[in-house]
């Protein structure tokens, strides 16, 4: 056995040595056909040749590719005539390897994954006449009894040639697919890491050294592993972790790719990530489902009021890349614009892990099958693709039709939101998921079942000290643009508070911001500045012109918009009642002990019907809000009025129990009215 060989090729020679012929194998009883999961050719060479010394078969193997066998066994023109059958005893050149005592094996190559076997129809062919002649050997075996030496030679290609393929799958007949064994490649390990470290530190060594050729590079190659500094469990571990899926030959690639670009330190993992991912990237961008982003490359932590969140992650990223311990992934679910798209960014850079984001749309086919066909294939990426983090944005979008039951497109949308479901809970790999929506009506009940995620967040508007931190953020860009502030300058948190100010409206009809129109507000304001001259204006100043600005802008909620209000009252009240969790730590205006949910259970399924009354949603104390309400100072009455009208509008919706049908939901509703008579 070469000491070279690690553990995929070791493993996969022990599932082959098993399978080959010895001489307890009655011949019409030995396996013929053998697919061997790996892309590289000389990994398929070394797992024959390790497995026929392990076998302690007879001869070396010999390794014939299928053109050249078929024409062997074809009288030599490479072309099978219709009225013969392939001559598996007749050809000169077959019998000749045999009678040097070889083990042959015809190899072909499937480089596609999705090939059919009308790809090659010439090797299926030959296959599947090498097996009718394997089985009439057989026949005649038994026809003739055990005993007698005259079938020895007449057997010798029945018992000495075996076919093997390689490549992503094997496109074969169900006949033939019948007769095949698979012979898979686990990943690399932590141990054979160590070996591939040690290796190519030595190389280092000698590129540094100016030494590497002849007998330099066998030493550099074979070397004592003692000179080598130790690689420390947690080093290999994450190699194991962030290199599986790739063949060994990929690696060795990626680790020579490294040496070239000057001295390589493979300890520094900060270092090394960059390179693994962007060969991941350029692999998957030729599939177009998936795209790659190193941690280091997604936002900085620029989101604000969404801390509970982030105090969650981080509590969770010492055990992320624990096998059986890592968490699956959360869903936020909330108002667009704010912040439920950073927070995936947010996630890939506290758990220190690169970012995939799905797009559902690139999977999508136009012929039966094909939707689901691009889902596997997907999915598989995403294997490829791990340790990552999985973003999906706007799920409800994405998977539309999934809770119908009406067309043909929704059963497929069905489908693959069934497929995407079960990976999320069962898959090995390390793929933490960070799920967004804005509308959750249309997605199914089973979404939102234990062990999906493990943990949902309700994502509202941000308070008004959120909203000032925003503004100041938002603010610093565009301000150092224009040479009002120094590179390193950030603006001030009283005149971005008093900008804030300015956008908000009045106490008598206040406006409510998102982030995004915050952020779109900013954008509006200084498209009007030009080239900056005149120097930075003060904050009155700026403040009176964002008065102006938003006087044409639109907000995501005001106390004079009944619709949005009711929109934002009702996904918050549904959140709550679903068992969601506020993604900030402020109590105001969000918190679930303002709410009475006993009979909060369903939705107005009748126009005029006033719903739940109003000892269902109370404020616990209304002097406190009143006296807010009074207040001149924007910071005490922004968030106290935006509560009022939330409230007030909740005193108008029920919601619906989507696990009832429409009669068990009315016959409670009416109960639910009963009830609250008899009090």
């Amino acid at each position: 056995m070469n000491d070279m060989d690690l553990s995929p090729v070791r493993s996969a020679a022990r599932q082959l040595a098993g399978l080959l012929p010895g001489p307890e194998t009655p011949g019409g009883e030995m396996w013929r056909f053998f697919h061997f999961q790996t892309v590289d050719y000389c990994a398929l060479e070394r797992t024959v040749r390790l497995a026929c010394g392990q076998r302690k078969l007879q001869g070396q193997p010999l390794f014939v590719s299928a053109g050249e066998f078929g024409s062997w066994v074809s009288g030599g023109d490479g072309k099978k005539r219709k009225e013969e059958d392939y001559d598996f005893e007749g050809s000169q050149e077959l019998c000749g390897v045999l009678r040097e005592g070889h083990m042959i094996f015809v190899w072909q190559a499937f480089p596609r994954g999705e090939a059919g076997p009308s790809r090659d129809p010439k090797y299926s062919q030959l296959m599947l006449e090498f097996l009718r002649y394997c089985e009439n050997r057989r026949a005649e075996r038994l026809w003739a009894g055990e005993h007698g030496s005259a079938w020895e030679e007449r057997e010798a290609a029945s018992r000495r040639v075996i076919f093997v393929s390689y490549g992503p799958s094997c496109p074969l007949p169900e006949l033939l697919r019948e007769s095949l064994r698979v012979i898979a490649y686990p990943p690399l390990t932590a141990q054979d890491f160590s070996v591939l470290l040690q290796e190519y530190w030595h190389r280092n060594e000698e590129c540094r050294q100016g030494r590497y050729g002849g007998r330099e590079l066998a030493e550099v190659l074979l070397g004592p592993a003692g000179e080598c500094p130790v690689f420390d469990s947690k080093t290999l571990e994450w190699y194991a972790d962030n290199m599986a899926g790739i063949s060994e030959l990929n690696v060795r690639r990626l680790l020579g790719e490294m040496l070239s670009r000057g001295s390589a330190d493979f300890s520094r993992t900060d270092e090394i990530e960059p390179v693994i991912v962007n060969y991941k990237n350029k692999v998957l961008q030729q599939h177009g489902r998936l795209e790659v982003l190193p941690s280091g490359s997604v936002a900085g932590r620029n989101i604000y009021g969404l801390d509970t969140v982030e105090k969650w992650l981080e509590s969770h990223e010492r055990i992320v890349r624990e096998p059986g311990l890592a968490p699956t992934g959360i869903l936020l679910v909330g108002i667009p614009g704010t912040g439920k798209s950073a927070t995936a960014k947010l996630a890939a850079q506290v758990m220190h892990l690169p970012l995939v984001k799905l797009d559902i749309s690139r999977i999508l086919g136009g012929y039966v099958g094909d939707s689901e066909k691009g889902m596997r294939q997907m999915l598989e990426d995403l294997k490829f693709a791990a340790p990552c983090v999985l973003w999906i944005d706007e799920v409800e979008k994405a998977m539309s039709g999934a809770n119908t039951r009406q067309g043909e497109g929704s059963g497929v949308m069905e489908r693959l939101f069934g497929m995407l479901l079960t990976f999320m809970q069962e898959n090995e790999r390390i793929v933490f998921s960070v799920t967004t929506a804005n509308d959750i009506s249309q997605l199914p009940p089973e979404f939102f079942r234990n062990g999906r995620f493990d943990q949902a967040f309700c994502v509202m508007m941000p308070e008004y000290s959120g909203c000032c931190r925003i503004m100041q953020g938002k603010l610093t860009p565009y301000m150092r643009r224009l040479g009002w502030l120094g590179r390193e300058e950030t603006v001030a948190p009283g005149y971005a508070r008093e900008v804030f100010n300015g956008c908000i409206g009045t106490k008598e009809h206040p406006r409510f911001l998102t982030g995004a129109d915050i952020e779109a507000h900013v954008r509006e304001l200084f498209s009007e500045y030009g080239d900056g001259r005149g120097g930075c204006p003060g904050a009155e100043e700026l403040a009176e012109r964002m008065r102006l600005v938003a006087g044409r802008m639109r907000a995501q909620a005001s106390a004079d918009s009944v619709a949005s209000m009711r929109d934002i009252a009702f996904r918050y009240l549904d959140l709550i009642q679903r068992g969601f969790i506020m993604a900030g730590s402020s109590e105001t205006p969000f918190v679930k002990e303002n709410l009475n949910l006993d009979g909060v259970r369903y939705y107005r399924f009748r126009e005029g019907d006033r719903g739940l009354p109003e000892s269902c949603v109370r404020h616990p104390d209304p002097e406190k809000l009143h006296r807010e309400l009074a207040s001149e100072i924007p910071a005490e009455w922004y968030d106290a009025r935006f509560f009022q009208c939330l409230v007030h509008e909740m005193d108008e919706l029920v919601i619906y129990d989507r696990e009832r049908t429409p009669e068990e939901t009315r016959r409670s509703y009416y109960e639910l009215m009963a009830s609250f008579r008899e009090r």
